[in-house]
């Protein structure tokens, strides 16, 4: 199932691959917040991959272009998740492509620094052609990746809160934690095994969609910081690597925000 689509996520990510070795710009574009921006690659990546997938005559959904586009059935892209990073010079960013059926994230193809993560509903998910699963660990003994700040005034989530959850956190476990500044790579490591929660606070379907279909694929959960089930309109994020560790997750975060 899904085999001509994620073929053609397959051409759309070895675009990107193509266009990021091409362009390689961080001349910055448009600024939609103080440290929130779009840059040259950023527009050129998602136009060269919105060529690709119109052939599928899908609605697509771009960070840059076409962010509104709400079709229950469509793409997803988020040309380079973690654009900050990207300026910076800092690796730690990626390509995110997801394909959503009926409101569900259905397909997805990331690159997350450097590694290829496919994940195909009911199918699991590969780490560069290898399958994965979460990590058996807990919060206690385990990394947690940790949502950085925001400059936004009428966030939910409020960097006091933010800075109480990264202090419960610290104290309560054994402190291993890690602000990374890409939910690409954030999801891809809970998938992966290599942490065992990441919480994302302000985020968009673009940024989560695909991380989470391959937690869910690789044995892990998804939910929202209130205890909902994850879902295209949630504000927040919390993956782990079992419902065990979002249970103590979310026993921390009560006390952080209470």
């Amino acid at each position: 199932m899904y085999e001509a689509e994620l073929n053609l996520a397959r051409r759309a990510l070895a675009t990107y691959q193509r266009v990021y070795a091409e362009a390689g710009s961080i001349a910055i574009t448009r600024q939609k917040l103080p440290a929130d921006f779009a840059t040259e690659s950023d527009e050129a990546i998602e136009a060269a991959v919105t060529e690709v997938l119109r052939e599928s005559g899908i609605p697509i959904q771009g960070e840059e272009a076409s962010a509104h586009e709400s079709s229950s059935t469509r793409w997803i892209i988020d040309p380079i998740d973690g654009t900050f990073n990207f300026a910076m010079g800092i690796p730690l960013h990626g390509f995110i492509l997801c394909l959503v059926s009926e409101d569900q994230p259905v397909l997805g193809v990331m690159n997350a620094a450097g590694e290829i993560l496919e994940t195909v509903a009911g199918q699991g998910t590969t780490l560069d052609g290898t399958r994965v699963q979460t990590s058996s660990s807990d919060v206690a003994t385990g990394t947690v990746n940790v949502g950085d700040f925001t400059t936004a005034s009428d966030s939910r989530y409020p960097n006091d809160l933010r800075s109480r959850m990264l202090h419960v956190l610290g104290t309560n476990t054994s402190g291993r934690i890690r602000m990374v500044g890409s939910a690409a790579v954030d999801l891809a490591w809970v998938a992966a095994g290599r942490s065992v929660a990441s919480i994302i606070y302000s985020n968009h379907p673009w940024d989560t969609a695909a991380g989470v279909l391959a937690v869910r694929e690789s044995g892990g959960v998804a939910y929202d910081l209130e205890g909902n089930s994850w879902s295209l309109g949630s504000t927040s994020t919390l993956t782990a690597a079992s419902d065990a560790v979002a249970d103590q997750i979310f026993a921390l975060a009560d006390l952080a925000f209470s």
